[in-house]
């Protein structure tokens, strides 16, 4: 059964563990939100490779505006993903961001979800014969005639 179109070919989705037993349809698994945005995922996937980074490290790594990579910092610290400590040193304001051990454990349930996910395309989705190259409406010819009369 096809139920499913690429625009570079069909697909058919068999049944398997990723179906649901009331319908056909197939169903995404449940995504984690507060990681899976992506200025947060390049946040955490920085911090995931090393012990803590400082404010600057993290906006040269993640290309982030100030601003931005500031929201991001305190929405995953309310989430309790990661944990933010600011003290001075050299009469500077230093803000350094570490993973906490959730934050760690919800980063790697996230890839896990995204392999589990892949897997199940891997394994389901496979490419039918006689599939389109591309999907593409046919072109209509209008007449020039038709398309003059219509600035006029």
């Amino acid at each position: 059964m096809i139920i499913g179109y690429s625009t570079t070919f069909s697909v058919v989705i068999s049944r398997g563990e990723a179906m649901n037993n009331n319908d056909d349809y197939f169903q995404m698994p449940e995504i984690d939100r507060v990681v899976h945005e992506p200025a947060r995922l390049a946040i955490l996937t920085v911090l995931s490779t090393c012990e803590e980074a400082d404010f600057l490290f993290l906006e040269r790594a993640t290309k982030l505006s100030r601003g931005n990579l500031s929201v991001q910092l305190t929405r995953l610290e309310e989430a309790d993903v990661i944990e933010i400590e600011k003290r001075i040193e050299h009469k500077r304001t230093l803000t350094t961001a570490k993973l906490t051990d959730r934050g760690r454990r919800t980063l790697n349930a996230y890839w896990e979800s995204m392999h589990a996910l892949w897997r199940v395309a891997e394994d389901n989705l496979t490419p039918t014969a006689g599939s389109p190259k591309r999907a593409r409406p046919p072109r209509r010819r209008v007449p020039v005639e038709v398309l003059l009369a219509t600035f006029v």
